[in-house]
């Protein structure tokens, strides 16, 4: 009876330690939910191919009125030091955070690095450029920010009917398995989803960019003959996000 309960005992502490390994602390929650809705590809978590991870989010720096510049590194490597081993390293700036809310600049309040081809210098002229468009040491102005409640969890992957067809649709024409993201969502019903070629370097392969309407209509890059490069997509990101009409009310055609 004695060995049965130190095995139950040893059990338990074992799956609670695993089951916490990608939990997001609650002080990171804003950083968090900045990250997931504003990068493409992003799933919110690490993976070593059996074990689910948080991803790694570090203050870098803050200014006089309360922004976070803050980097999210997230991969298929436990090991986050191995930056071969990294799908996304962003640096992101948060503009404000409440209890309920974090509040940032949309779509220009991002860096994505590629480190293949990684320099020092371009990752510091980035981040100043960065700094430049997010009024980085200026007084804080609510009328330029969006806010999104704070989470702990990614966006929740649920879709079916037409929205799967589509996506079953694309996995098919590729020809080889995509890695489906949600990696955003609007004030009104829309959904943002990044498809990627799934592999040990994703980045290499194609990338297609969706936005799913609230009547399952579908806008997607490949019917407006838009290549997105997986670290520098902002001029494509806002051609598909006007054609959707992107954070208006939608008005069914």
């Amino acid at each position: 009876m004695k060995r049965f309960v130190v095995i139950m005992t040893f059990l338990v502490i074992l799956l609670s330690l695993s089951s916490c390994r990608d939990e997001i602390p609650g002080e990171n929650a804003a950083y968090y939910t900045e990250a997931i809705n504003s990068l493409l590809w992003c799933r919110g978590n690490s993976s070593d191919g059996t074990q689910k991870y948080a991803p790694e989010i570090g203050i870098v720096e803050t200014d006089t009125y309360g922004r976070v510049l803050f980097s999210y590194k997230e991969g298929f490597s436990a090991d986050n030091n191995d930056l071969s081993n990294l799908n996304i390293y962003a640096f992101l700036i948060m503009q404000a955070t409440d209890d309920e809310f974090v509040y940032y600049y949309e779509d220009v309040n991002f860096v994505c690095l590629n480190y293949t081809d990684y320099r020092e210098d371009v990752c510091s002229r980035q981040i100043d450029e960065l700094k430049t468009d997010n009024d980085w040491g200026r007084e804080f102005n609510s009328k330029k920010c969006i806010k999104k409640t704070k989470s702990t969890k990614p966006i929740r992957e649920n879709y079916d009917g037409i929205v799967k067809d589509y996506i079953d649709l694309k996995k098919k024409e590729a020809g080889v398995d995509l890695r489906v993201c949600f990696s955003g969502q609007d004030n009104y019903g829309r959904i943002l989803i990044s498809m990627s070629e799934f592999g040990r370097n994703p980045c290499q392969g194609k990338l297609i960019v969706c936005i799913i309407q609230p009547d399952d209509s579908v806008i997607c890059s490949d019917d407006y003959n838009l290549t997105f490069n997986y670290f520098e997509y902002y001029d494509d990101l806002q051609v598909l996000k006007n054609e959707a009409n992107w954070n208006n009310e939608f008005i069914a055609a």
